[in-house]
C-alpha cells in the first residue's frame, strides 16, 4: 500500500479496508477478481469493522452482569418456565412493539438472568440497552438536578430502546424519587420497551409508593399492554454448590494429619499457608490424602448449609 493512499484511507477513516487492503488485492490479483468484486470485498471488510465496533460499544455501555444468555440458562431447572414465551421475546418484537416485559417471582429463580439474557438479545439486533436498578436510576436523576443536567438525563433514559430495572418496587420511594420515577416511566410509556424484574406481583408495586394516586399512575403505564413473565419453584442460588452460604465458622488449628479426625466429611475447608496462599478444599478425604503436600499454618473451617451437604453427596 502506497503512503499516499494510506494518508487518504486513513482521512476517510476507513480502518476496515487499511486491514484487509492487502490480502484482498492478493486475492484479486490470484483470482483475476473483478473490480467491483474487489471493492465489494473491500467495503464488506469496512462495514463488518464498523458494526463490530458499535455491537462493542453496545455491549460495554449496557452494564450488563456477566455473560448470561438464554444459552447458558438453565430451563430444566424450573420446568414451570414458559419456554416458548421467552424465545419469542427474544427475537425483540416487543421492542418494535414499544411495549414493556415484566418478570416477576421469588429471590433466586433467574429473573435478573432472563432480563440480561433478553438485554443481550437486544444488542446483538442493534438495540441500544441499558440495565440499571430503581435506585440507580434516582440517584443518577437527583445527581443530574444538582447539576443541572436533570432534562438532560432524563431525555437519556427516556429514549432508549430497551430500558432495564432490576428489583423494581423492592424498598420505600421517597417523593423525590417516585416522582422522578413516574416521570422517567410516563416518558417511556408506548415510546420505548422496559424490561422491569421484581419479588411482588405488580398488584404490590404500589405499597413502595407515598403517593398512591402517583404509584397507580405509574404501575398502570409499566402494565400496559405488558407481557408478564411468572417465575416459580426453587431457588438457583441455593441448588448450586458453587454458590453456597455458611452458617457457622470455626477456627481450627490444625498440624499434622491426625488433627482432621475431629473434621466432619462435608466441611468446607478456606486453608491459608504460611505464604498467605489461599483456597478451598470441599472435601476432607481429599486434604488428609494430601496433606503432605501442604504446609499450613492454620485452617479457616466453614460449616457449609444442609443444602451444600447434600449436593456433595
Amino acid at each position: 500500500m502506497s503512503h499516499d493512499l494510506l494518508k487518504q484511507l486513513t482521512h476517510l477513516n476507513l480502518k476496515g479496508v487499511i486491514q484487509s487492503l492487502d490480502i484482498r488485492n492478493q486475492q484479486a490479483l490470484t483470482g483475476q477478481m473483478p473490480y467491483l468484486e474487489f471493492l465489494n470485498l473491500l467495503m464488506s471488510d469496512e462495514v463488518c469493522l464498523r458494526e463490530s465496533k458499535k455491537y462493542e460499544k453496545r455491549l460495554k455501555s449496557a452494564n450488563l452482569k456477566g455473560h448470561k444468555t438464554l444459552e447458558n440458562y438453565d430451563f430444566g431447572f424450573n420446568p414451570t418456565i414458559n419456554k416458548p414465551l421467552i424465545y419469542d421475546l427474544a427475537t425483540c418484537k416487543y421492542i418494535l412493539q414499544k411495549t414493556p416485559v415484566i418478570i416477576v417471582g421469588p429471590c433466586g429463580t433467574g429473573k435478573s438472568h432472563l432480563a440480561q439474557a433478553l438485554g443481550f438479545a437486544a444488542i446483538q439486533k442493534g438495540f441500544d440497552v441499558l440495565m440499571t436498578t430503581q435506585s440507580d436510576i434516582s440517584m443518577t436523576l437527583n445527581e443530574g438536578k444538582a447539576t443541572s443536567t436533570y432534562h438532560k438525563v432524563m431525555k437519556k433514559l427516556a429514549q432508549l430502546p430497551v430500558l432495564i430495572i432490576d428489583d423494581f418496587a423492592l424498598k420505600p420511594l421517597s417523593r423525590l424519587e417516585e416522582e422522578g420515577i413516574h416521570e422517567l416511566i410516563d416518558k417511556r410509556s408506548e415510546m420505548a420497551s422496559t424490561i422491569i424484574t421484581s419479588n411482588l406481583d405488580p398488584s404490590e408495586w404500589l405499597a413502595s409508593f407515598t403517593n398512591k394516586l402517583l404509584g397507580a399512575a405509574t404501575t398502570d403505564r409499566l402494565q400496559h399492554n405488558a407481557t408478564i413473565v411468572k417465575l416459580e419453584g426453587k431457588s438457583f442460588r441455593t441448588q448450586n454448590p458453587a454458590t453456597f452460604r455458611t452458617t457457622q465458622n470455626v477456627n481450627l488449628s490444625i498440624h499434622t494429619a491426625r488433627d482432621l479426625r475431629n473434621v466432619p466429611d462435608r466441611f468446607t475447608f478456606q486453608c491459608t499457608n504460611r505464604s498467605g496462599l489461599s483456597f478451598l478444599i470441599l472435601y476432607k478425604k481429599f486434604m488428609a490424602d494430601h496433606f503432605r503436600r501442604f504446609i499450613f499454618a492454620n485452617f479457616r473451617i466453614a460449616h457449609a448449609t444442609n443444602v451444600m451437604s447434600n449436593c456433595l453427596r
